[in-house]
């Protein structure tokens, strides 16, 4: 009888420690998942960051470009009135000497 009570005690415990066995299967399971998202939280962090990175290099190297396409315009700009005006002074001497012209022959 003793015997038979020891045999039971002992599978009280087994399946107490099987239970125990199972929880901890299941906790290292859910740690493993948890581990394994944020592994995944993080390495969609690194490549948005990388993203966002590429996108502020190009955003700089575009406005780098636009800032010298309105540099060169300016430049444009400023030699067109440099010729116009260049052609109003040439235009005005012309008048001038056209004036002296009509005028000698008067």
């Amino acid at each position: 009888k003793r015997e038979e009570e020891s045999v039971a005690e002992a599978r009280v415990a087994t399946a107490a420690a099987v239970r125990r066995a199972k929880d901890a299967e299941t906790k290292l399971a859910k740690a493993s998942d948890a581990m394994a998202k944020e592994g995944a939280a993080a390495a969609a962090m690194a490549a948005a960051s990388q993203a966002m990175a590429r996108a502020e290099a190009q955003a700089a190297e575009a406005v780098e470009r636009a800032s010298a396409q309105e540099a060169r315009a300016k430049a444009a700009e400023a030699a067109l009135e440099r010729e116009r005006q260049a052609g109003q002074a040439a235009l005005k001497a012309a008048t001038a000497e056209a004036e002296k012209a009509t005028k000698m022959r008067e």
